[in-house]
């Protein structure tokens, strides 16, 4: 389990180095990404378990790589917290389906 778990930290950590954040998505099922399906994989597995079932400097390590636990969760505060943004500078939130710039907010909302 050490060896394992230093492998995918250290992936985790090279994974954030390249893509800015540690929130990796989970691959599709006939996936040709390779290494990070993986680790795709593993944070899924990870993700399942309740951050109290991991030892405590395990979990303080993926939080200190900022791990998201619930990922629709953290993407709902996100576009909610957007949403919010978009109200304050037009006023309402309609906001159109093919807005340019954003992060799916008008087919979320």
């Amino acid at each position: 389990w050490e060896e394992g778990w230093a492998h995918w930290c250290r992936r985790l950590l090279l994974f954030r180095q390249h893509h800015g954040h540690v929130s990796v998505p989970q691959p599709p099922r006939r996936s040709s990404w390779g290494e990070e399906a993986r680790l795709g994989v593993w944070a899924m597995n990870i993700r399942r378990r309740l951050p109290s079932a991991l030892p405590t400097a395990e979990r303080q390590l993926l939080e200190g790589l900022g791990f998201v636990w619930n990922v629709q969760e953290r993407q709902w505060e996100s576009l909610a917290a957007e949403l919010c943004l978009f109200k304050q500078n037009f006023g309402h939130c309609r906001v159109p389906k093919d807005r340019a710039g954003g992060n799916g907010l008008g087919w979320w909302v």
